[in-house]
């Protein structure tokens, strides 16, 4: 697997460069299984990597409720998100709200690229639509720093 990243508020710097480095050696080693609506394997591969990595599982964000993102890392919130276009919005103001209350520093986003998301299916959230809609509609209301990683198989 292949990738390319944005910088949202200094996420880059953020994300000690060994754990960015894990996540990426992680997309590059974990096969790949992106063949339409077969991106469970995929996803479970890519989880199982992080917790041997030293990862959590999924993150509640308050004992009150079941909401949650993928994993964490020393205070480094995560979310791989390789499903429908109006989950990457959840997913934003769950990592938000994490970095509101001091339980993350920062974050890593991992989703496909627009060419990649076409692979699995219809209306997959994308690496492009999320960094356009961050820096173009969000950006005074999403404002915990981010590392957005996406992936794609080939050549873009």
């Amino acid at each position: 697997m292949l990738y390319k990243e944005k910088n949202y508020r200094d996420g880059a710097s953020l994300v000690p460069k060994k754990i960015a480095g894990e996540i990426k050696k992680g997309l590059t080693d974990v096969p790949n299984n992106l063949k339409q609506y077969q991106i469970k394997r995929f996803n479970d591969d890519f989880m199982d990597y992080l917790i041997q990595n030293g990862w959590t599982k999924k993150i509640i964000l308050t004992e009150k409720s079941k909401i949650s993102i993928s994993a964490a890392k020393q205070r480094i919130g995560l979310c791989i998100q390789t499903g429908n276009m109006a989950r990457f919005y959840a997913d934003l103001i769950k990592m938000q709200a994490l970095f509101l209350n001091s339980k993350i520093t920062s974050a890593i986003y991992i989703i496909p690229t627009k060419e990649c998301a076409r692979e699995i299916g219809s209306n997959v959230a994308n690496f492009e639509r999320l960094v356009n809609e961050l820096e173009n509609v969000f950006s005074k209301v999403i404002t915990v720093p981010m590392l957005i990683i996406g992936f794609y198989k080939g050549e873009e």
